[in-house]
């Protein structure tokens, strides 16, 4: 069986009596070129374990079961799990599929990876769910993203929130670009392949949830300068020009502003711990 033919995909969709949800953000891969490179870049071993985010009828868990430890599925679409499970059924004793949300899914307290081609409206939660709001982050995630969302996230000139939620804790850069056509149904926007890996430390000392509250703070009128979204106070005490906008400053500037707007809560957490 190969998910990758359109011809094939349509028939095993058929005999469930399903077609891809668009609710689910559902558009599968059927380029192999494209999967055996999201495979190769995300650099697996067999002692890996995966997070797969709604691999639906198996084209890419089909490309990872062999090459891994373990496999986590997790897939919202209950309809489409029988597909899933008959078409990776040679490896069953290597995958586990929870029908669930992701953003709804326990993190592993152990190592892994995460490996997906992503509902492309869910980007930013996903990345704040495993990068933001845990301290179980992965080793590194291999994501097949709308091509916008991915430059904006790799732009060294200009900041945004979704682009230090990356920067904080990891390094990532485009693989490869994907055209519509390498997907069934095509989806109306360009794709590519990201691959983000996560440092041993952030690249912040305070708590994620100060910084990034900040940060929130500045970019709610990202267009406008920063002196019309924080303080001039809090400003001239971050030793940050008021004039500057949201989006041209470092991830050091963001701490320095954090630290004046939560210094008393940040000195609580440090005390603590």
């Amino acid at each position: 069986m190969d998910l990758t033919n359109p011809a094939e995909l349509r028939q095993i969709l058929k005999k469930y009596g399903l077609w891809a949800k668009k609710k689910f953000g559902q558009n599968f891969l059927v380029d192999r070129a494209v999967l055996e490179k999201i495979v190769a870049t995300a650099d697996l071993s067999e002692k890996d374990f995966v997070v797969e985010i709604g691999p639906g009828p198996g084209a890419l868990t089909r490309e990872l079961l062999p090459r891994t430890k373990k496999v986590f599925a997790v897939e919202i679409d209950r309809e489409i799990i029988p597909v899933l499970k008959e078409t990776t059924h040679f490896f069953r004793d290597k995958i586990e599929i929870l029908n669930a949300h992701i953003l709804g899914f326990e993190i592993p307290k152990r190592p892994y990876k995460i490996v997906a081609n992503i509902p492309y409206h869910l980007t930013s939660p996903i990345l704040r769910k495993f990068l933001v709001e845990t301290n179980f982050r992965p080793k590194s995630l291999t994501l097949l993203v709308q091509k916008e969302v991915a430059e904006k996230i790799c732009d060294p000139k200009k900041n945004s929130i979704l682009s230090l939620f990356v920067a904080v804790f990891g390094r990532a850069k485009i693989v490869d670009l994907v055209s519509e056509k390498s997907f069934f149904p095509p989806p109306k926007v360009k794709s590519a392949i990201l691959k983000i890996e996560i440092f041993q430390k952030p690249k912040i000392k305070i708590l994620p949830k100060y910084f990034f509250a900040a940060a929130k703070m500045g970019f709610s009128q990202k267009r406008k300068k920063l002196k019309n979204t924080i303080s001039t106070a809090i400003l001239k005490k971050s030793e940050i020009d008021e004039n500057l906008r949201p989006e041209n400053l470092t991830i050091e500037n963001w701490e320095k502003i954090a630290r004046a707007i939560f210094e008393k809560e940040i000195e609580k957490s440090e005390k603590k711990g």
